[in-house]
């Protein structure tokens, strides 16, 4: 399998960011910190990307027995994101992004 690299710019403002796991509130935390594409690399974006710890990301030792939540990762992505960069980064399905980012936010709304 390859991988393309990731876009400068946006791997520039990610690594910008203070870097601890988006999920550092639930003090389970675990690992060096990486880079979740949460909608993929395919539209590759500031706002896609979210710092998890190697336990939220269940990667390296916690392959197996992480607490990867692809459902919350989208959430926290979201809050990175305007109502304008969602519909620049999906010109065609955005009302449906929108509509996900509405439904998550009353999932989550502990978080905020």
């Amino acid at each position: 399998m390859t991988f393309k690299a990731m876009n400068k710019k946006v791997l520039q403002e990610v690594l910008e960011r203070p870097q601890i796991c988006a999920r550092r509130d639930e003090r389970t935390c675990d690992g060096r910190i990486t880079i979740e594409h949460v909608f993929g690399r395919k539209k590759e974006a500031e706002w896609n990307c979210i710092l998890l710890c190697e336990k939220h990301h269940s990667v390296g030792a916690w392959q197996n027995d992480g607490l990867l939540n692809k459902q919350m990762n989208r959430f926290f992505a979201y809050q990175q994101a305007t109502d304008a960069m969602i519909m620049r980064t999906y010109p065609k399905t955005h009302k449906s992004v929108l509509q996900d980012k509405k439904w998550l936010e009353l999932i989550y709304k502990n978080l905020l």
